[in-house]
């Protein structure tokens, strides 16, 4: 949301870093236990993932291959691997959202 000039609000065109933050507000302030966290993710996420592939461009399957190459050639990097791992999520986050609004 954002603020015109004299002060009214504006909704602003989400993304998904604002679907990924409301949910993790939502599962912490209804104490979410874990282990339901991890059944959902283990059964949404496969079948995401499919519908997701079958629309990636050339262009960000090149750069996820970077990352996950960056992740493995600097295991004993902890900087570099988690900077390539959240550029990895990141993307993979877009990916998965524009697959279900797109």
């Amino acid at each position: 949301m954002a603020l015109r000039d004299e002060g009214s609000p504006v909704l602003c065109d989400p993304d998904p870093s604002h679907l990924a933050s409301t949910m993790v507000l939502l599962m912490q302030l209804k104490q979410v236990p874990f282990r339901v966290i991890a059944e959902f993710r283990m059964s949404v996420e496969p079948l995401i993932s499919h519908m997701a592939a079958e629309r990636i461009s050339s262009e960000a399957l090149a750069e996820l291959a970077q990352t996950v190459s960056q992740m493995s050639g600097d295991l004993d990097d902890e900087h570099s691997f988690l900077e390539a791992n959240e550029r990895f999520h990141v993307m993979d986050k877009v990916i998965h959202l524009d697959r279900l609004t797109g």
